[in-house]
C-alpha cells in the first residue's frame, strides 16, 4: 500500500533528526534539567532516486499501540497502516536546479503526529516546496527521539469542567508549542539544514501553534501558488 502519488514534477526528499534547545527546561517531565527535544521531519524537491521509500508509520512495535489509543480504534482495526508506504525517499539529494524554495511549517494537533498530513507534505515538497513539521513531544500521540527514548502523550483535559481552567491548563503549553516553532527557525539556520536554500517567505499551517506564534489566524488549504505569507 502506498500514499497518493504526488502531481509535481519533482521527486521527494526527507530527513528526520531530534534537537534539543538548551535554552528551555521541559514543562512536561519532573526531571531535573531535562531540556525540551524536539524531533523535526522535512520534505524537499529532491533529484529522482532508486530504493525502498520510506514508511508512513516508522517504528510500528512503539506506535501502534499509542496510535489505536488516540484514534479510539481497536488496534487490530489500524495495524494495516504500519504496511504503508510513502513516496519520499530518505536523504535523497536536493534537487539542485532550484535555488531558492518557499517554506512550509506544519503544527499537528492533540494526539498528532509530525507526519500525519504526509499526502500534503509530499505534494508540495513535489511542486517545488520546502515543508517541515515537528512532534510536539507529550502533545504527540508518541514521539520517538534517535536515542530510542520516547515522549508519550500528557495533554489530556479530560476533567476540565470550565473556560478558567482550561486556559490555564492549556494556555502554557500554547505557548510550548509557538516556541517549538520558531526553535526550529532559528535551529534550522544554525545547523545549514541538508535542503538549505529555502526562501524568506514562509507559511504556517497549525491552527494553535500559528495564533500564538504570529497572533494572527492560520492558513487553510489549498495554498497559493507563491506563498506570500507573512511578508519578507
Amino acid at each position: 500500500m502506498t500514499l497518493p502519488e504526488p502531481a509535481g514534477p519533482y521527486a521527494v526528499g526527507t530527513q528526520t533528526f531530534t534537537w534539543q534547545d538548551n535554552s528551555r527546561e521541559e514543562a512536561f517531565t519532573a526531571e531535573a534539567g531535562d531540556k525540551r527535544r524536539l524531533v523535526v521531519q522535512i520534505w524537499y524537491p529532491a533529484e529522482p532516486t532508486s530504493g525502498q521509500p520510506v514508511t508512513y508509520l516508522p517504528d510500528p512495535e512503539l506506535r501502534m499501540g499509542p496510535f489505536a489509543k488516540s484514534s479510539g480504534l481497536p488496534k487490530f482495526l489500524l495495524n494495516h497502516m504500519q504496511w504503508v508506504e510513502t513516496n519520499s525517499h530518505e536523504d535523497a539529494p536536493i534537487k539542485t536546479a532550484l535555488t531558492e524554495l518557499p517554506l512550509v511549517l506544519f503544527s499537528h494537533g492533540l494526539g498528532g503526529m509530525k507526519n500525519q498530513n504526509s499526502v500534503q507534505m509530499e505534494e508540495l515538497a513535489s511542486q517545488g516546496y520546502f515543508v517541515a513539521a515537528v512532534d510536539h513531544p507529550y502533545d504527540a500521540y508518541l514521539t520517538i527521539f534517535d536515542d530510542g527514548t520516547t515522549a508519550d502523550y500528557r495533554s489530556s483535559h479530560d476533567g476540565i469542567d470550565s473556560e478558567e481552567a482550561f486556559w490555564a491548563f492549556r494556555g502554557p503549553q500554547l505557548n510550548t508549542r509557538a516556541k517549538d516553532m520558531s526553535f526550529y527557525l532559528i535551529k534550522s539556520k544554525q545547523e545549514k539544514v541538508r535542503a538549505k536554500q529555502f526562501g524568506k517567505t514562509s507559511v504556517l499551517t497549525g491552527w494553535a501553534s500559528l495564533v500564538t506564534h504570529l497572533g494572527v489566524p492560520p492558513v487553510f488549504w489549498p495554498l497559493p501558488k507563491t506563498p506570500v505569507f507573512p511578508p519578507s
